[in-house]
């Protein structure tokens, strides 16, 4: 273990922490979508009005993360995913109470999206890496990343079952104090940037980065999850609301979100597995 993690926080603490802020930051927002529907027609909204506000919340995810990463090797997780995870608290409360569009893309847009960036299960999978040697890392990112699709799993099902029984706007409240658990659980995590194998840290973050764009395997790897953002992305906000067009229940929508995260965690899971034991390539 890195000699600069404090003795109550041992490799299975770092990693329990880790894949609960990952569960919960990504499960969370995986939901957003089931809110399509009933927001639209309580707010009289078009649909594009919320569609717009979420592209908004990727688009922020998707900027600020390298910023987030950065500050998160220089200063160390815990006041970065601490700072987020307040800030992805205050955006979905101010979704809740948003009457006019403009307020949507500030709190579900732009402050959501800064604080997914903040409290990002990549945030969460590199400080869990510190406390382990490279023969782990391969399993490490593949549970971390299965743990968020664990959190799709069953945040979207409750979600629903939440909005039908309780309204969208408590919903939505919900979410936000699930949210605000991972506060604490950044304490769970090594304070310090530094990490075990010093061939793993990075010199600086403007080298790194232009060392990482000067890289094809980055540039293709990047490619490739722009990809899977996209249509994921897509879907998750547009699937549940065609799903009651199409005179289904609007759960079945919420359980298909639930079943590609299900699937997710065994690809996530065999994909450490055999990164673990085999070329990446």
């Amino acid at each position: 273990m890195n000699k600069n993690v404090k003795s109550y926080q041992s490799a299975l603490i770092v990693l329990v922490g880790g894949c609960f802020i990952s569960l919960i930051g990504f499960g969370a927002r995986s939901g957003f979508g089931l809110y399509l529907g009933p927001m639209i027609c309580d707010l009289n909204w078009s649909r594009e009005t919320f569609a717009l506000a979420m592209a908004l919340q990727n688009l922020l995810w998707g900027v600020c993360l390298p910023f987030a990463g950065m500050l998160s090797d220089k200063y160390g997780p815990h006041w970065v995913i601490g700072l987020g995870s307040i800030v992805y608290v205050v955006g979905i409360i101010g979704m809740a109470f948003a009457n006019t569009p403009f307020i949507l893309y500030i709190t579900a847009g732009i402050l959501v999206g800064i604080g997914v960036a903040f409290t990002s299960f990549s945030l969460a999978t590199a400080s869990m890496l510190r406390v382990v040697g490279s023969e782990k890392r391969s399993y490490v990112i593949g549970i971390c990343t299965a743990a968020g699709s664990i959190g799709q799993v069953f945040y979207s099902p409750i979600t629903q079952a939440m909005i039908w029984d309780y309204g969208w706007i408590n919903a939505l409240l919900f979410t936000s104090l699930s949210v605000l658990f991972i506060f604490p659980l950044v304490f769970t995590l090594p304070k310090d940037p530094s990490v075990q194998d010093e061939s793993f840290a990075p010199d600086n973050s403007i080298l790194a980065t232009k060392q990482a764009f000067r890289n094809m395997s980055f540039l293709l790897l990047t490619a490739g999850f722009f990809v899977c953002g996209f249509h994921v992305a897509f879907i998750t906000v547009h699937f549940p609301v065609y799903v009651d067009d199409i005179g289904l229940s609007q759960m079945v929508g919420a359980v298909a979100i639930s079943l590609i995260g299900v699937f997710n965690i065994f690809g996530s899971l065999i994909s450490g597995y055999y990164g673990q034991k085999r070329s990446k390539k």
